[in-house]
């Protein structure tokens, strides 16, 4: 699984680059500049600029996907945290 951070947004391919998809999962369309999993617990950190507009949606984006209410397209819960 690949991901891509953009001006844009975030965006996964599964099929080692031939294709991407935007992940949605009410994430705000914000520019991700840094993409990095979290060793220990799995979880995707995501770091760009965000435009004040958009933080409160951003927050409550990352508090969703922590309390597991909203998985990023593409990806599938499984123990121990998201994988592909």
């Amino acid at each position: 699984m690949l991901y891509l951070g953009t001006e844009f947004g975030l965006f996964v391919s599964i099929d080692r680059g031939r294709g991407w998809q935007r992940v949605k999962a009410n994430l705000p369309t914000v520019r991700i500049d840094e993409i990095t999993i979290h060793p220990r617990d799995n979880a995707m950190l995501l770091a760009g600029a965000v435009p004040a507009a958009a933080l409160a949606l951003l927050i409550q984006w990352a508090f969703d996907v922590l309390e597991r209410r909203v998985i990023p397209d593409g990806l599938q819960e499984r123990r121990g945290g998201l994988a592909g």
